[in-house]
């Protein structure tokens, strides 16, 4: 909050209608209900490690099943492997749960889900309904994506480039020592170029570096912005080193450079 209303408070805005904008959104946001685990679990895993899983390829080319027994995140669609028991799960895409909303509602691990996605998938499953500020709320703000990294999940989340990223707020505030990438390939092909192309964004037809079909559906829009994404898990590596804690890229042939690699085979 202290860091938003310093934002807020000095910034040189590109028009006059700008600080009243941005700070009714983030007023908004605020003034919705913190959520009762978040803030209660602060912490609850100290000294452990997280596996968390992307959804590229690569998860095809190690052995999930050596996860069991470990705590595991999963992003998106990783939710669905069969081999694997996930603790947690998030999704803040916008596109993603439309082609499977039935499953996303009946997932039985506790769900980590953006307030703007619930008339979509609530249900009974144990939820954490959050609160989310993303640059399109901070809008003449800052030009930085993502603007900022949340210490206080219970109050607000900060989105942009990756849902890695937001996965990695909740990770760190739950205590984990260590979290442990897989599945993050951040190999698009195609889709990089088309993004590129077309101002950032693609549909799911050119959508092809996910670990299973039908991730997307052909005609969703599906926004890609490298640049972001590469910010994001930098962001995130050095709020976790800023507190004595890591975060390792396990996934085989991972073009992800900003995270430290490991082989995965040495972890157990």
């Amino acid at each position: 909050m202290k860091k938003i209303l310093n934002i807020y408070k000095n910034i040189r805005w590109r028009n006059s209608s700008g600080p009243d904008r941005v700070l009714l959104n983030i007023l908004k946001t605020l003034s919705n209900p913190q959520d009762k685990w978040i803030l209660e679990n602060k912490g609850i895993h100290s000294g452990e490690r997280c596996f968390l899983l992307g959804a590229g390829p690569s998860l095809t080319k190690v052995d999930l099943c050596r996860l069991k027994g470990e705590k595991v995140m999963a992003l998106n669609g990783s939710v669905f492997l069969d081999e694997v028991d996930v603790d947690y799960f998030l999704t803040v895409s916008k596109f993603f749960y439309k082609g499977h909303v039935e499953k996303l509602q009946d997932i039985k691990c506790r769900r980590f889900l953006p307030m703007f996605l619930k008339d979509k998938l609530d249900s009974d499953a144990p939820t954490s309904w959050f609160n989310s500020l993303s640059t399109d709320d901070l809008k003449g703000v800052t030009k930085n994506i993502p603007w900022g990294f949340s210490h206080n999940p219970s109050n607000f989340l900060v989105l942009g480039g990756t849902g890695m990223f937001v996965c990695l707020q909740i990770l760190l505030y739950l205590g984990f020592e260590e979290v442990i990438l897989l599945g993050v390939d951040h190999d698009f092909g195609t889709a990089g170029v088309e993004a590129k192309k077309n101002k950032g964004w693609v549909t799911g037809e050119h959508s092809h570096s996910h670990f299973m079909p039908g991730y997307y559906r052909s005609n969703e829009p599906i926004h890609l912005d490298v640049d972001a994404i590469e910010y994001a898990f930098h962001l995130a590596k050095m709020e976790f080193i800023k507190n004595g804690k890591s975060i390792l890229n396990a996934s085989p042939g991972s073009k992800l450079d900003v995270i430290p690699r490991v082989d995965f085979d040495t972890l157990f």
